[in-house]
Formats: C-alpha cells, structure tokens, sequence
C-alpha cells in the first residue's frame, strides 16, 4: 500500500507557547514499519541555548501519568520496582525554562520560551504509566509497558511503545504516529483522524475508527470492528 503525498501544516499553543510546524510527506510503501515524515519545527521567538549540553536530575514527586508538550524528546522505562525519577538534558541556559511539575498523578512537562536548543531530552523512569499525552512535535520510547494504557498524541508526535496489556486506548490526530506494534495487548480501541498511523497488535478485538487520511495496521489474531471513512484504511 502506499501513502499519498501531502503537506501539512498545524499550530500548537497547548502549554503557553506558540509553535507552527510543518510536515512534508512523500510517498512510499509500508512494509513492517510506517511511513516516515520529515518536519520542521520553528517557534517564534525565545532563547536560544548556550553552552555544553548537561544532564540534570529533577525533583518531581509519584505520578503514572505524563502530559508533555513542544518539542521534548522522551524516553520512559516502566520498572514495577523502581521510584518515580525524571533526568532532563539540554543547555544549561535553558533549565530555567523547563517546567516539570507533578498534578493530581501527572507528570506535566514544558519548555517556555525557547528559540533554539541543542537537546531537550527527558529521561524518565516511574513504577506504572497508565496515560500517556503529547502535542506538538514531540518523540517518544516507551518500554515496560505493564497493563491498560490509554494513549493521546497530536500534532507531529511520534510515540513507540513496547511491552504488554490486556486493553490499549489510542486516540491519534494531526500527523502523529503512534507505533504500540511491540506491545502484546488482548484488545484495543482506536480512533485514528488526521494524517495520523497507528500500529498494534491485537490478540482479541480491535474496535475504534478511522477517518481522514489517517492508517491503521493490526498484527495478530484479533478480530477488527472498526467504522473507516475518507481516505482512511485498516489493514
């Protein structure tokens, strides 16, 4: 199968910034992996990062939650038996511009005001992760998964995801790409809009929808109960 070619463009004032990004899709075939996407994320104004990259450790307190935002990199390991921990690596200028803060079970990070940096990475290592958001321009590794899970990404995020669970939620827009193919899981439910992809695999029922130009691809024997419309596909 193969996408069609597009260009997209989006903004994004989710945590108090503005960012405009825009993404460039070739076309292309898809075999075991989704198509890729090019894109370019400028903010309109900010500081730009000085000096050597370092790496911190924040003080947060528990959360099994995580809503980040902008244009952070992620890497999250869930360990049942390791205590809630978030390390962040970028200029040191620009530490003054991560908001890292923990609400009602969520672990809510942001970078303000910046105009260019030469890493934002966020480290993260938390007992359980039961929701999971991004918007903007946001990339994501996740592995340990352990249990239900619900997933809701936007703008030209891209999540990858592995482990297991008895039911996966994923709601997917704009030209986001969420890959959960390496996460074993009984059920999900899926809604797919946008330009966005989604990968999993099913061993019961896959139920949801999609719509727009958006993709859906299921490993597994699960059965597929899922209303398509537009330009979208199941496969």
């Amino acid at each position: 199968m193969t996408r069609p070619s597009f260009l997209l463009s989006f903004t994004s004032n989710t945590f108090g910034r503005t960012a405009t990004a825009t993404a460039v899709f070739l076309t292309c075939a898809l075999g075991a992996s989704a198509c890729g996407a090019d894109f370019d994320v400028s903010f309109s104004s900010g500081e730009d990062g000085e000096g050597s990259v370092e790496t911190r450790a924040i003080e947060v307190g528990t959360f099994d939650k995580i809503d980040v935002g902008s244009f952070i990199t992620l890497e999250v390991l869930v360990d049942p038996s390791a205590d809630a921990s978030l390390r962040f690596s970028t200029n040191p200028n620009l530490f003054d511009n991560l908001e890292a803060d923990v609400v009602d079970g969520t672990l809510e990070i942001k970078m303000s005001d910046v105009g260019d940096a030469d890493e934002a990475r966020a480290t993260i290592v938390m007992p359980a992760l039961v929701d999971f958001e991004a918007d903007g321009a946001i990339s994501a590794t996740i592995s340990g998964i352990d249990g239900d899970i619900r997933v809701d990404v936007s703008g030209a995020s891209d999540v990858r995801a592995s482990g297991v669970a008895d039911m996966v939620t994923i709601n997917a827009d704009g030209a986001s790409s969420v890959d959960f193919s390496d996460v074993k899981a009984e059920r999900a439910n899926i809604d797919a809009s946008g330009a966005s992809s989604v990968d999993v695999t099913v061993s019961e029922l896959l139920t949801g929808s999609a719509s727009g130009a958006s993709d859906i691809d299921k490993s597994g024997d699960g059965q597929v109960e899922v209303s398509v419309s537009g330009a979208s596909s199941v496969n």
